[in-house]
């Protein structure tokens, strides 16, 4: 996905589970699939960061920045064959997985850290 108004170029990877499979997002992101053997999620989702400001500067409004999907669908760039993608998705797929657990473990340490200190706040009244 990619916010495509207001702030723009905001991205995340979205797991093909089925706890996503019915999610919904707003106008303002959009869903960027890879096209079946032709590119992977975490290769488009590199390749779009490294376009990012070019992206960007496809983006209109007065009042509010808006990248209209027409613009993105017409932005081109070129990639390696599919095989060249398998080969880096198989290398880069664990550097996803481990910034994953390690969001996650930051995630448990903020809401352990959060309770503690409610709970010693408790303790000094």
């Amino acid at each position: 996905m990619l916010t495509n108004a207001g702030t723009i170029g905001r991205m995340a990877i979205v797991k093909a589970i089925p706890e996503t499979s019915r999610t919904t997002f707003q106008k303002s992101v959009a869903i960027l699939r890879p096209k079946n053997k032709v590119a992977k999620s975490y290769y488009l989702y590199l390749l779009l960061k490294f376009h990012l400001r070019e992206i960007i500067d496809l983006a209109g409004g007065s009042t509010q920045s808006n990248l209209l999907l027409g613009d993105l669908r017409n932005y081109k760039i070129k990639y390696p064959n599919y095989e060249a993608i398998c080969a880096l998705e198989k290398n880069i797929m664990p550097i996803f997985q481990l910034v994953e657990i390690k969001g996650m473990e930051i995630k448990k340490s903020i809401m352990m850290r959060d309770l503690l200190l409610s709970k010693l706040a408790t303790l000094e009244n």
